[in-house]
């Protein structure tokens, strides 16, 4: 999986930043994270597991745009 862009916008801003900033959300799939499928009737498609660059361990709960290469992270 590629990421080359991170949606954050006004729609999802306040729900996926509720226990971490959006520049550590960022961080996290900057910094090469391990994906996962998530449980099946799931909002969020996939899970990015990885570390912020303080070194705080971060789960992303996020939707795949294959074709725009883009996460939309739901949670975190």
């Amino acid at each position: 999986m590629r990421i080359e862009t991170v949606e954050l916008d006004d729609r999802n801003l306040a729900h996926a930043t509720f226990r971490v900033s959006a520049a550590e959300i960022r961080q996290v799939f900057e910094n090469g994270p391990e994906f996962r499928r998530n449980r099946s009737g799931r909002t969020a498609d996939y899970v990015a597991i990885g570390v912020t660059d303080g070194g705080s361990r971060v789960r992303i709960n996020f939707i795949y745009n294959a074709r725009a290469r883009a996460a939309r992270p739901v949670s975190a």
